[in-house]
């Protein structure tokens, strides 16, 4: 199978970060992160190729744990799974249409040059004459993917077969649909909706899927009046595992009131886009980053690695009124980049156990206020972190240590003791970092 971003090593993975362009008005909810659901429905569309993927691959989609490439001799689905069309036009034309009002924006590695803005988004992709008398579309219905193979009148659908490799399991299932396994996910076409529209009214006509050998697929149709055009739509679904080598992963986004779009997560990758950076180099094999974009998408303001010898992740932030920036996640690392640490108890200017949770502003251009450890002599792992209207801010993950709440002697917890193996906890600090509360 090609390998549809054009990687030079083994394993190597270039990780896009993808931004579409939208106006929002000021509100308190954009100092909160917006769901995958929302980030799903900005970048969905067909994304014309201009050299960002393997040529041989004129338009392709980008979701948040799928993307779809199509060429002129078939549709590769999350670089694992190809399908192709036994018999069909080998130059089928791939026309775009019903452009959308936004774009996308892609930077990858740290050559300026090869960043890419402003690349238009299409609802609607057709193969024009797959087959003779037959064209297929692809379209979006909410978040999934749908194809229609449309059957111009005196056409023959049984022309149309489908082959697919890269897979483990193609299985029929009772409800009609079809299931192609593979050892990382599974994707589901479900059963073929087939209608003809007779003189202004939708006909529906039994469909079904028809397995042959080797993988190949076909249809089999009732009757129906071929002097009018039938419409075969069978939608795709997606389930996943998520986990691999060398990924690059966005656990969470905020938009400021001025619109400025903030991403942290963690990479694995050496070439990940900087700009303005704390940190412009990869310290080991995972570092957490944080990016902040303009609110029209056509610039990185920051962009900086935060890490040390071990692994290191941001697994949230949020904003404040200023615009600046507050993660929270774990690390491993015994030099994770601690600055500014006054406030915090002497310990987490140190890592305690295996893992401690950490905690690191940014100011509105990128430049680190402060950032410490959060931790006892055990493990912690910071899960969510939020800010109030006066900059006070909140942080709750899992902690393993029995002394954790040790390290603050004026505290009153809820709870002062640890109760099993594991439990949450809760640390509240005032602007000036001093501890407010921590059960």
């Amino acid at each position: 199978m090609k390998d549809c971003l054009q990687t030079k090593g083994a394993g190597m993975v270039i990780f896009i970060l993808l931004l579409v362009s939208f106006s929002t008005q000021a509100s308190p909810s954009h100092n909160r992160p917006i769901s995958t659901d929302a980030l799903q429905s900005l970048i969905m569309g067909f994304i014309p190729n201009y050299g960002q993927v393997g040529k041989e691959y004129p338009f392709y989609t980008l979701g948040l744990q799928h993307s779809t490439f199509f060429s002129k001799h078939g549709v590769l689905y999350s670089a694992k799974v190809e399908q192709t069309f036994v018999g069909a036009n080998s130059n089928p034309m791939l026309i775009p249409a019903l452009p959308k009002k936004g774009f996308i924006n892609h930077y990858r590695g740290k050559d300026p040059s090869r960043w890419q803005s402003k690349l238009p988004l299409f609802d609607l992709l057709t193969y024009r004459n797959l087959y003779p008398g037959i064209d297929l579309i692809f379209k979006f219905k909410g978040n999934q993917l749908e194809s229609e193979f449309v059957v111009n009148p005196k056409a023959n659908y049984k022309k149309i077969i489908m082959a697919y490799y890269g897979l483990n399991k193609l299985k029929l299932n009772q409800d009609g649909s079809l299931t192609l396994k593979t050892n990382a996910f599974s994707l589901t076409e479900n059963k073929p909706y087939v209608y003809q529209i007779v003189q202004g009214e939708k006909r529906e006509i039994r469909g079904q899927f028809k397995i042959l050998a080797d993988k190949r697929v076909t249809f089999d149709l009732a009757p129906f009046d071929k002097q009018y055009p039938v419409v075969i739509d069978p939608a795709m679904t997606y389930s996943t595992y998520l986990g691999g080598d060398d990924l690059d992963i966005a656990y969470a986004m905020a938009i400021d009131a001025d619109g400025n779009i903030f991403v942290a997560g963690g990479t694995n990758s050496s070439d990940f886009p900087t700009q303005s950076a704390e940190q412009a180099s990869l310290s080991a094999v995972t570092d957490a980053f944080i990016v902040k974009f303009n609110s029209g998408g056509t610039t990185l303001a920051y962009a900086t690695y935060l890490g040390g010898d071990a692994t290191d992740i941001a697994t949230d932030l949020a904003l404040d009124s200023a615009g600046s920036a507050y993660i929270t996640g774990f690390t491993t690392s015994s030099d994770y980049p601690t600055s500014n640490s006054t406030g915090f108890s002497s310990a987490d200017i140190s890592l305690g156990g295996t893992t401690d949770a950490l905690v690191t502003k940014l100011n509105t251009d990128g430049t680190v206020e402060f950032s410490s450890y959060v931790g006892g002599s055990d493990d912690e792992f910071g899960f969510d972190i939020a800010v109030d209207v006066d900059g006070g801010f909140y942080i709750v993950g899992q902690t393993e240590s029995s002394d954790l709440l040790d390290l603050f002697e004026n505290s009153t917890p809820v709870q002062a003791s640890l109760s099993g193996s594991s439990d949450a906890f809760v640390y509240a600090f005032l602007p000036t970092k001093t501890l407010s509360f921590a059960t």
